[in-house]
């Protein structure tokens, strides 16, 4: 059955494919309008959860300013 997953439709819905690349157009757009430190750090906290904490180090910001 496994050979069969190439010809078979995805599972994942004509909506929810339609939804997702809504979504990546919308972060894309939102992203192109923030400068290079706030896209590091929005990119740090939301995609790859790192603590405050540490994009705040890592950004030499403090952690109010990462929030």
């Amino acid at each position: 059955l496994e050979e069969l997953g190439e010809c078979v439709a995805s599972a994942q819905s004509a909506e929810a494919s339609y939804d997702e690349n809504a979504l990546t157009q919308l972060l894309r757009g939102f992203l192109a309008g923030q400068s290079e430190e706030n896209r590091r750090v929005f990119l740090m906290r939301y995609w790859y959860f790192v603590p405050l904490k540490t994009v705040g180090a890592q950004c030499g910001l403090s952690e109010s300013a990462v929030k």
